[in-house]
């Protein structure tokens, strides 16, 4: 059969190339005649070179057609949260606080601004209008403009500690606060802000981890500044400034 085969189609009169196109025809797809040995070299780079060139079509559309993903981006993971719901953030958590909202200009209350307050005497800061000579502070016992005024006065500073001979401050009370000064042509008022003073067992968990690591009463620097952290890991952002 080879040998009708070769008869028929020439086989020795054609170049290798045309040897190579011929056979890969064949009958019913298969090579029925025998090649020469440059024909075999050429089959086998033709077979080998295929797949490859196969493969690197397939890599190449891949990585200029990524694939879509399926469902929808999967959302940042949220900051840790402690029992009670206090939140774990970072340390510098309270200089970021106090850095925005200096930008929001003058008397505009800084700490504590809408948070917690685990100290019945809390420190106060605002922003300094400039040319001020000095300060009125009012403390009311509530959010209504019209609530009891627990504590008021004078200061020269953009800031006041609440004193200890002021009336004490009742855990679990919601407080608002705000500062005013007088103007050239009326008394000017910056805006109110409340905090809440902790109560019940969300006081008590903070109690406990300050006998824990004794530091209920803090005599130095370095024990005031670990104190200040424990207070930043139970959200209390404010009692750490003081």
């Amino acid at each position: 059969m080879n040998r009708t085969f070769r008869q028929i189609s020439g086989w020795n009169n054609r170049s290798p190339a045309a040897q190579l196109k011929l056979a890969a025809r064949g009958t019913k797809g298969m090579i029925v005649c025998k090649l020469s040995p440059f024909a075999c070299r050429l089959l086998l780079i033709a077979l080998v070179a295929a797949p490859l060139s196969l493969t690197s079509f397939h890599f190449t559309t891949q990585a200029q057609n990524p694939p879509k993903q399926s469902g929808p981006r999967r959302p940042l993971p949220k900051p840790p949260t402690g029992s009670r719901g206090f939140e774990q953030a970072g340390r510098d958590a309270s200089s970021r606080l106090i850095a925005a909202a200096a930008t929001r200009g003058a008397l505009k209350p800084i700490a504590p601004y809408e948070g917690l307050a685990y100290k019945t005497w809390p420190f106060f800061a605002w922003t300094p209008s400039p040319g001020a000579s000095s300060y009125h502070f009012m403390l009311r016992d509530g959010t209504d403009s019209s609530a009891p005024i627990v504590y008021e006065t004078d200061v020269k500073l953009a800031q006041l500690a609440y004193p200890a001979d002021a009336p004490a401050l009742a855990p679990g009370r919601l407080y608002s606060w705000r500062v005013s000064m007088a103007g050239v042509m009326e008394r000017k008022l910056g805006g109110a802000a409340t905090f809440f003073v902790l109560a019940g067992e969300d006081a008590a968990q903070v109690t406990t981890a300050l006998k824990k690591a004794k530091l209920a009463a803090p005599k130095s620097a370095p024990e005031r500044l670990a104190q200040a952290r424990i207070f930043e890991q139970y959200g209390i952002w404010y009692d750490a400034l003081r």
